[in-house]
């Protein structure tokens, strides 16, 4: 009864209202070894990119050794109100759930509770009989071939254990099979979604290759099975709370819609409008304002920078903030160095570039080009957000913007990177 209680009031705690958001602390640049005026040259970009229509409109973070030393909004929540940013406003942060949900993991990982080496399948049994796919035959049918290992933890956290999005980032006819099931659709429970990926052959064999995938989904799966706790509660009990996170819930109630940015797109006039799911209707849907039926350790957060910055700030400390430690320090530096098996063939990663846990890495600062340093980590999401942490120089970065398709990964990354570590002269 005790753990029943206490998993109802971590779920109340998720879902409900947020206190009302305000500025981080702000300190002069100089104090920590930054250049106020490069940083007005930041501002100066996110400007134009609103004022030239380009994007709606940002909210951004830029901390170096524990401080912050600019967190801004700039631009507009709905291009077509006009109604400004500000710091309370809600953020679909995407893929930027997939650190966090990592880090849920991580917290069991350390107690114990998993082994890297060990199957999925340990955790997800229905998924201990996949087969993989090995070609197609003269009649066009797909041939499929038994794993020559299975699956492992490992390899889920690194997107090598033959999952793929279904998308853009595998050209595999798997992918077919993917649309046509649709394992991750809104609104299905968590069985029906283990039912659907058990149909689903894997794109190649595990530990060969990196596609960019539905791992961090299923590994939400296994934290929940692990856990015997909703992932959404297990997040708000061992991540949100402790760490100040109140402004982070998993899906937005009708007394938040107000606060939430609208995603925007553009027209076939190459003008800034509202993304809609269905064109047709006067009101556009938008799968952040129903409660899920199964929490997607995927991409399923609603943030604030503010927040973000806690989470990621806490990783650059080593696993700890405020005196509260999420993970220990060999925790968070086996997440965020570079997990690659040897001989894994990469598909998606930029030259210099590899990945840890669930965050990108970088490995050879030399093959980059802009500036940054060996074992930077980061993540982006598919709402033009993104966020970067560089050891090196104790930096933390957030940007979050809400627009489809996102910008950051060939605009912003490069600009930005540029002009954040310009600002620092010491």
């Amino acid at each position: 009864m005790a753990r029943c209680t206490r998993y109802l009031a971590a779920l109340l705690l998720l879902i409900a209202v947020p206190a009302h958001a305000e500025s981080l602390k702000v300190t002069k640049p100089e104090r920590v070894g930054m250049s106020s005026a490069k940083l007005q040259e930041l501002r100066d970009y996110f400007q134009k990119q609103v004022s030239d229509g380009l994007e709606p409109g940002f909210q951004v973070v830029v901390a170096r050794r524990g401080r912050v030393v600019m967190h801004e909004n700039m631009g507009y929540m709905d291009v077509r109100t006009r109604e400004p940013i500000t710091y309370d406003t809600l953020f679909r942060i995407m893929s930027l759930t997939k650190p966090v949900t990592n880090v849920a993991a991580m917290i069991l990982y350390e107690e114990g509770r998993f082994s890297l080496d060990d199957p999925i399948a340990k955790y997800i049994p229905e998924l201990a009989d996949l087969t993989v796919y090995a070609g197609t035959n003269d009649a066009g049918e797909m041939i499929l071939e038994p794993p020559r290992h299975a699956p492992t933890m490992h390899e889920l956290m690194t997107h090598t254990a033959g999952f793929t999005y279904g998308g853009p980032y595998s050209s595999s006819p798997v992918n077919e099979i993917y649309q046509q099931l649709k394992p991750f659709e809104h609104g299905i429970g968590r069985q029906e979604a283990i039912d659907r990926l058990s149909r689903i052959p894997l794109a190649y064999q595990p530990g060969t290759e990196y596609i960019y995938s539905y791992s961090a989904d299923i590994l939400g799966i296994v934290v929940e099975s692990i856990s015997g706790s909703d992932l959404g509660a297990f997040m708000q009990e061992r991540i949100f709370g402790p760490l100040g996170m109140d402004e982070t819930v998993s899906w937005v109630p009708p007394e938040l819609e107000q606060r939430l940015m609208k995603i925007h797109r553009y027209d076939e006039q190459g003008k800034l409008a509202i993304f809609s799911d269905d064109p047709d209707s006067a009101r556009p849907l938008d799968r952040s304002l129903v409660k899920p039926a199964i929490f997607n350790g995927g991409g399923q957060l609603i943030s604030t920078p503010g927040n973000y910055f806690r989470f990621a700030q806490m990783l650059l400390n080593g696993g700890v903030l405020d005196e509260v430690r999420i993970l220990s320090p060999s925790t968070v530096q086996l997440m965020t160095t570079q997990r690659y098996p040897v001989g894994v063939r990469e598909r998606y990663w930029a030259p210099g570039q590899g990945h840890g846990l669930n965050v990108s890495v970088v490995v050879d600062p030399t093959q980059i080009n802009y500036p940054t340093s060996k074992g930077e980590f980061s993540h982006g999401g598919l709402a033009n957000g993104y966020f970067f942490v560089d050891p090196e120089e104790e930096l933390v970065v957030i940007l979050q913007s809400q627009l489809f398709p996102p910008r950051y990964r060939n605009v912003h990354i490069p600009i930005v990177n540029a002009l954040v570590h310009a600002a620092i002269v010491e």
